[in-house]
């Protein structure tokens, strides 16, 4: 399986800061939570660099406050991960990236999508979700429930 990548995707730098929220479960998804709305909520689905990664706790940290939204940001990567060092030396040879995208498939991982989707559609009235890359064609999830 050959991948094609934007070149924008392969380039990559980490923030500073330190994010300050929680881990816990959007269903039965690892999650990274932010919680200031009981009415609203922003679902991020991240990048190729995985749930963990401090730039994707940032932006959900600042979602929250910016637009006043509780944010789950759910691994949508079975608690797999690539390592950043490579990919921001560009170092992409060092990498199974093909292996990686083989696990983390449509087919295998928009069943999590649509199940995270509607339990955030249950707890609240008014549900946004925001993608990047690789995995920002999961937002479409949110709009098909």
């Amino acid at each position: 399986m050959a991948m094609s990548v934007s070149l924008s995707c392969l380039q990559g730098f980490e923030w500073e800061g330190i994010p300050s929220s929680q881990n816990g479960n959007l269903g039965n998804n690892d999650s990274y939570i932010t919680r200031d709305n009981q009415n609203n909520t922003t679902m991020i689905v991240h990048d190729i660099l995985d749930w963990k990664f401090t730039n994707i706790r940032l932006l959900a940290d600042h979602y929250s406050r910016e637009a006043n939204v509780t944010v789950y940001v759910p691994d949508f990567f079975g608690g797999q991960s690539l390592p950043p060092g490579p990919i921001f030396s560009g170092n992409w040879h060092e990498l199974d990236v093909d292996g990686f995208m083989s696990k983390n498939t449509r087919q295998l991982r928009e069943p999590e999508d649509l199940d995270c989707t509607r339990d955030l559609r249950v707890q609240y009235k008014k549900v946004a979700a925001v993608g990047f890359c690789y995995e920002g064609r999961a937002v479409f999830c949110v709009l098909k429930l």
